[in-house]
């Protein structure tokens, strides 16, 4: 039995099982929808989970049947095997004659059904495009290749992987594995008219990116908080001002060169790397923002947690791991009045080089050492 969850973008998220190659009601699942983009490294794999798996139990079979009534049984069948790449005589673990029909032809639909596609076809790799649109679309992820290798690199691959895509992967994507999964491409379009000024944002656009319901949107327009046109859409410059004052919005990481943007939750390859946390405006935790004097000037002070609940330490990875225990982060650095005022964390933890923390960390000692 194999359980698919269905994403739906007005609707409670519902999870179907496949039951002798049938469609059948699970009993119940959780699942992502236009309130809830995946942001985690764990929700994003599971989101492609199930977009692949919606592509294997559904969308193959729908693409053959398709070819099937337009062209005939027999173009369907060659495209189906061409399409996969494979020699339905030589499938691992199955006799040659195991598909062979009657009339010397093969059966793709048993082929599909039996030995699996997964057997046969890169099925992760070709759903990739909806967990880099997913990615983008919850964090302003850049979809990595080989080539990017600087900001002008990010924002092609951005233009050419997904948004212009976008349109394209709403009809002809979702035809292939559900248009449950388009309030993602939506939410791709509402960020690249923020990034690139492209295109004004409607209220589900704002709703998608802020993680709030369409209610509390229109609230926002009634009482003057979110500034929109008779049309009731917002330009990209109003609509990134009151989504920066929104706790569920992430700003575009791959806007930041230090980002190496990996997703929340996951680990950097290179363990010379650290996370700290970053403000809404993407000011990170660093030493050289958050380490100041001591009173007596004999020692450095980094202050962190919540009003009234403060902590005052001296090792910058102590007050790190503090951070990391907060249900926010929270912790003091100046403001541009060099007043040092309390900030919160806002979207994912960043990694940084940690011989760049550690060398910051060296300066401030030498300057109390002074």
């Amino acid at each position: 039995m194999i359980t698919q969850i269905r994403y739906s973008p007005s609707e409670t998220p519902e999870a179907t099982q496949m039951v002798n190659g049938k469609t059948a009601p699970a009993e119940s699942a959780g699942g992502f929808h236009a309130g809830r983009l995946p942001l985690t490294d764990d929700e994003l794999a599971e989101f492609h989970c199930d977009v692949e798996a919606s592509l294997k139990y559904d969308g193959l079979s729908r693409l053959g049947e398709t070819m099937a009534l337009l062209f005939g049984e027999r173009s369907a069948e060659k495209a189906m095997f061409s399409l996969l790449g494979i020699n339905p005589a030589a499938i691992r673990g199955y006799e040659p004659d195991e598909f062979l029909l009657d009339d010397g032809h093969y059966d793709w639909r048993a082929v599909l059904n039996e030995a699996g596609p997964e057997e046969v076809f890169d099925t992760l790799e070709c759903t990739q495009p909806w967990w880099d649109a997913a990615a983008y679309a919850g964090q302003g992820i850049a979809p990595r290749t080989s080539d990017c290798k600087n900001q002008q690199d990010r924002e092609a691959s951005i233009r050419t992987l997904l948004v212009d895509k976008a349109d394209h992967m709403m009809t002809l994507g979702a035809f292939v594995v559900g248009k449950h999964y388009n309030f993602i491409w939506q939410a791709v379009k509402a960020r690249a008219a923020i990034d690139f000024g492209i295109g004004r944002l409607s209220l589900e656009d704002l709703g998608l990116l802020s993680a709030l319901s369409l209610q509390i949107v229109r609230n926002a327009v009634s009482t003057g908080a979110l500034i929109v046109d008779a049309d009731q859409t917002a330009s990209p410059e109003d609509a990134l001002a009151w989504l920066q004052r929104r706790r569920g919005f992430i700003p575009s990481r791959w806007l930041n060169p230090e980002d190496d943007q990996y997703p929340q939750g996951s680990e950097p390859e290179d363990t010379e790397k650290v996370f700290v946390p970053q403000t809404a405006s993407g000011d990170r935790f660093m030493p050289v923002d958050v380490m100041r004097l001591t009173r007596d000037r004999s020692a450095s002070s980094i202050t962190v947690g919540a009003k009234g609940d403060e902590k005052k330490v001296e090792d910058f990875y102590e007050a790190l791991r503090l951070l990391k225990e907060m249900p926010i982060a929270r912790w003091r650095r100046p403001n541009t009045a060099r007043n040092w005022g309390l900030v919160c964390a806002r979207g994912p933890w960043i990694s940084v080089d940690k011989a760049e923390i550690d060398r910051q960390i060296a300066t401030k000692k030498e300057k109390i050492r002074i």
